[in-house]
């Protein structure tokens, strides 16, 4: 509810109610830019109150000339609390436009890209172009492109559309400048001084983790949600001071920061570049071979921030699209946390698919866990049950067989996925796992199984890598890709 008041000196304070502001920079945009009015004497807003309390030598603007001031911003101001109504119908169109973005992500996720980069330990540039141009409709999409979403908001205030078209494309070009200057030089520490600098899994999928939280609360400010203000995501103040000010400042930091940061993000096919910078074993090469995949991964990212950035800075357009950026951003920050927790083998929303697969006709059991026959090829060899024969979940035709007192798995792996998926172990037995590569992708070319074995099996394209290990006691233990994207199980249980 607005107040006013006359103070002894002739000034006026009052309190505004603004919807619009989504972030801490939005407090900064709107106490400078009334700042600068003509009588304004101090201003405050608050994104945690949904106010602007005004002090002003005389006549205190008008709800009609704040909203006039600030239109192309997407603020709206008025004199009461909750004097905005959404219409359903407004509600409805985002969701839909998300729901149909979302799909249009797994859809290309589904389809095993990755398979038409042959990236080697040879790798071409043209490879590694290739290599980032998978990336860049696939998990940079989840990754980076849901960083950028977050934050468009930002640099259309920064950045406003109405100004040149250099001044329109400048964020987009910053984000990607960064992120090839970070991608080429960390490519030319790698082929310099070699594998010591790779992130260790748990390391990157805990900045997974991070990232994702942050890009949930990103979502939530942009949905209109008031945080409190120890929860919201800021920039050091003096910093977003600077990113607002007009051209020939260092405002061109953020974006820029926020590009070359992107190399922290856990990526399987950023980790396939990674290695491949380390087996170049020279500085220059090295940078070549990150950079070129960097610069393939450009025309998406830099579509996402442009397009983003324009439909912001269009009033008419800026609150739809803010809100279906939001769900997108919260979409793919649950998905990348989904994908970080199988990395980590905790609990995750792939598991309802695998705990609740049943053997369809014609299936090997696996210990009750639905492999097609197909897929079981590894146990087709052993001996079918005896008419009448019980069958049970450890049952020895759901076992590997046991050669030299060693248990065999073999298991294939593509860029779509891993078959057979689901596994069945003795425990204490050591285990042969022989994985046979026949064309996986940037994600799919090195897996990880917590609790099982330390570190990350590397797959090698054509070969067949081998993995020994001994199961401990018996459970279900989740194995999935360096990214966490594909997961499988390996059911253990106990000797007979």
């Amino acid at each position: 509810m607005a107040e006013g008041r006359d103070a002894p000196s002739g000034k006026q304070t009052r309190v505004f109610h603004v919807r619009g502001m989504h972030c801490p920079n939005c407090e900064l945009l709107v106490e400078r830019k009334l700042s600068h009015r003509k009588g304004v004497q101090s201003v405050a807003a608050s994104l945690a109150t949904g106010e602007v309390r005004l002090e002003c030598d005389g006549a205190v603007p008008t709800v009609d000339e704040l909203n006039c001031l600030f239109a192309a911003d997407g603020y709206t101001f008025s004199e009461r609390p909750g004097a905005w109504s959404q219409p359903v119908r407004e509600r409805l169109a985002a969701v839909a436009v998300a729901v149909v973005g979302i799909a249009l992500f797994l859809g290309l996720s589904r389809l095993g890209l990755g398979r038409l980069a042959d990236v080697r330990s040879a790798a071409s540039l043209p490879a590694m172009l290739t290599l980032g141009l998978l990336a860049g409709v696939s998990s940079c999409a989840a990754l980076a492109g849901g960083i950028v979403l977050s934050l468009a908001k930002q640099w259309a205030r920064a950045y406003p559309g109405q100004g040149s078209a250099r001044q329109r494309v400048e964020p987009a070009v910053l984000f990607s400048c960064g992120r090839l200057a970070s991608y080429a030089g960390f490519g030319a520490l790698l082929g310099g001084i070699g594998a010591s600098l790779r992130l260790s899994p748990g390391l990157s999928s805990g900045i997974g983790v991070l990232a994702s939280l942050i890009m949930i609360t990103l979502a939530l400010q942009m949905l209109g949600a008031r945080l409190p203000r120890w929860l919201q995501v800021r920039a050091p103040r003096r910093l977003a001071l600077l990113s607002l000010r007009e051209p020939g400042s260092l405002r061109f930091l953020m974006p820029f920061a926020a590009g070359a940061a992107t190399l922290l993000l856990p990526c399987g096919f950023t980790l396939t570049a990674e290695g491949l910078a380390i087996l170049a074993a020279s500085p220059l090469q090295g940078a070549l071979t990150m950079g070129a995949f960097a610069l393939g991964t450009v025309p998406m990212l830099f579509a996402i921030g442009l397009a983003s950035t324009q439909l912001i800075a269009t009033p008419r357009l800026s609150a739809h699209f803010q809100r279906v950026a939001a769900i997108l951003v919260m979409f793919f920050a649950l998905y990348n946390l989904n994908a970080q927790a199988n990395a980590l083998g905790l609990p995750s929303l792939s598991d309802v698919s695998l705990s609740h697969a049943r053997p369809p006709a014609g299936t090997v059991g696996l210990a009750g866990l639905g492999l097609p026959t197909g897929q079981a090829q590894v146990f087709s060899s052993l001996p079918t049950p005896a008419a009448g024969a019980a069958s049970t979940g450890q049952s020895d035709l759901s076992l590997p067989p046991v050669v030299g007192g060693v248990q065999v798995l073999k298991m294939d792996a593509s860029a779509s996925g891993y078959t057979p998926s689901h596994l069945i172990v003795r425990a204490g037995i050591p285990v042969r796992w022989e994985i046979r590569d026949t064309g996986t992708s940037g994600c799919t070319n090195s897996l990880v199984a917590r609790g099982l074995f330390p570190g990350r099996v590397d797959l090698q394209p054509g070969s067949t890598t081998v993995k020994e290990f001994t199961p401990p006691k018996p459970g279900r233990y989740k194995f999935s890709c360096w990214m966490g994207m594909v997961s499988g199980v390996i059911e253990v249980v106990p000797q007979a």
